[in-house]
């Protein structure tokens, strides 16, 4: 299949997820100089792949080791070990490998002006060497007592709080120049063997839980006041107003010692206005830094191969700090070509029985010229984990994915099935209901889409600056009532608006969950 041809077969074929060779990340090996993998059982995993191909799921993904273990080191046993545990059965036929492209803990030792530095944390290369691999480095971008996260069992060996450092910097040409190589060299490994053909996408990763999300996002932190990336925000606004005298004045004299904005400026008030542009375009500058690691990764995988590119980005709708983590710069990913497919995690808040479910996008805009793949990593009644809502029994299990097909059929996305916990499909009953949920969805992915909805909901996503970071919109709550009155509804951003959707009744919210006039929206389409 070529690459357009990918991006349809995704749309219209749902896809499962599992925890096959989840490994650390950062890249880390044990005392015995093996990679780290959680569970080392992977015919505990491959069963639920085979029970999922046997339910009509043709297209399979997990988290791909990329086989960098060091500076200057690589390993691909687990890659290669994943590789041949999913096909062993010969049931899977297709494959997308997540592979995550944050350094090792050794590539911050030799590169510190490279590495995101805390606001509380040192400004000088030796301070900041001094702290890799102490308690003050923060490995995992978010705070946990019990290290990392969701490990099943595994027991990590520290705690990951109060760290004042963090990974590479987003921004760091050193990062992607070493990042870029990895990702080839891992290319060449899977497209090389003998199941090459068999892998139609890749989806690339890196952040805070291979999300795209600017270190210390969940737990609060600011950052990045870095030495690598005090210098690129300096030359990118000296780019954008022409000197450094012209940036001071639009910055305040303060950006003269400090670069970049310190967090009381950038939690100062609950609506930013004309003062506040020193973080507004500092939040600019991270979605343009975000937006280009990304692209820099897809043009490796299209100079490799013909195959689809995704990656994790566009959480607007319901997630706190967006603008701090670079996730406002949809368009030049869409307009660059160069990406197919976005996913986020669902909202978690919505995705119970008697919820509308909910993505973290406007899918229907991504929808308009790329794909929308929507994570469907709701518990089901097997769960033993609580977040979302878990089912209280089969019947509510059965209702939840229904209802996650059917949306996402509505807003033309496709998705995956996701088992994160373990065990939340080993069911006879859940399987044949995705089972029949399979061949339903093939019946009417055959139908030319249109839209049907009788409500849509224009979200200016460029409103998202103007609120400070931590503030949680109020978005999802009114979405949610919406979504509740029995209306199909369509969420799109503004520039489709008018153009694709259906909607009789038109409901603009800016990204703070403010209304504005159906007349206000048309006045920004037409300039």
């Amino acid at each position: 299949m070529q690459r357009e041809q990918i991006v349809k077969y995704l749309r219209e074929n749902p896809v499962f997820w599992s925890r096959l060779g989840f490994c650390y990340d950062p890249p880390a090996c044990d005392e015995n100089g093996e990679i780290i993998v959680f569970n080392k059982n992977f015919s505990e995993y491959t069963s639920v792949h085979d029970s999922f191909a046997d339910a009509g799921v043709k297209i399979h993904t997990c988290i791909l080791h990329s086989g960098w273990i060091g500076v200057d080191r690589f390993d691909y046993s687990l890659c290669d070990k994943v590789l041949e545990s999913i096909f062993a059965s010969g049931k899977v036929e297709y494959f997308i490998p997540r592979i995550k492209l944050n350094v090792p803990i050794d590539w911050c030792c030799a590169y510190p002006t490279e590495v995101c530095v805390y606001e509380d944390g040192p400004r000088d290369a030796e301070g900041i060497k001094a702290l890799v691999g102490t308690e003050k480095h923060d490995w995992l971008g978010y705070e946990s007592e019990i290290g990392y996260y969701n490990a099943n069992g595994w027991q990590d060996s520290r705690p990951n709080v109060g760290g004042v450092i963090s990974l590479q910097s987003f921004s760091s040409e050193k990062w992607l120049d070493d990042a870029c190589e990895v990702l080839s060299r891992v290319i060449d490994d899977i497209e090389n063997s003998q199941y090459g053909e068999r892998v139609i996408a890749y989806h690339i990763a890196f952040g805070a839980c291979g999300e795209s999300m600017l270190w210390g996002r969940q737990s609060k932190k600011f950052g990045d006041y870095g030495i690598s990336n005090r210098e690129h925000f300096l030359n990118w606004g000296i780019k954008k107003y022409g000197n450094q005298s012209k940036l001071l004045e639009m910055w305040g004299s303060q950006a003269a010692n400090c670069i970049i904005p310190p967090p009381q400026l950038r939690e100062s008030k609950t609506y930013r206005d004309e003062s506040d542009i020193w973080s507004i375009d500092y939040d600019l500058y991270m979605s343009e830094v975000t937006t280009n690691a990304i692209m820099r990764f897809a043009d490796v995988v299209h100079k490799k191969t013909d195959k689809a590119v995704g990656a994790f980005y566009g959480y607007i709708l319901y997630m706190s700090r967006t603008a701090y983590t670079g996730h406002l710069a949809f368009e030049r990913l869409l307009d660059s070509g160069k990406v197919d497919f976005f996913a986020a995690p669902k909202s978690y808040y919505r995705s119970s029985p008697g919820e509308p479910g909910g993505e973290m996008t406007p899918a229907v805009s991504v929808n308009s010229k790329g794909l929308w793949l929507d994570e469907c990593d709701i518990r089901t009644h097997l769960s033993s984990d609580t977040i979302g809502g878990v089912a209280k029994n089969a019947e509510e299990t059965y209702a939840i994915q229904l209802r996650e097909i059917c949306k996402n059929i509505s807003h033309n996305s496709g998705l995956w099935y996701m088992d994160l916990g373990g065990n939340w499909y080993n069911d006879a009953g859940i399987m044949e209901n995705i089972r029949k949920i399979v061949l339903t969805n093939e019946k009417i992915r055959k139908i030319p889409y249109r839209s049907v909805s009788e409500i849509t909901v224009i979200v200016d996503e460029s409103a998202v600056l103007k609120t400070i970071p931590s503030r949680v919109r109020p978005t999802e709550n009114f979405l949610r009532e919406l979504q509740l009155c029995g209306a199909p509804v369509d969420v799109t951003k503004i520039d489709v608006a008018f153009k694709s959707v259906a909607g009789e009744i038109v409901v603009c919210v800016d990204g703070a969950g403010v209304e504005f006039s159906e007349e206000k929206a048309k006045e920004i389409l037409t300039e």
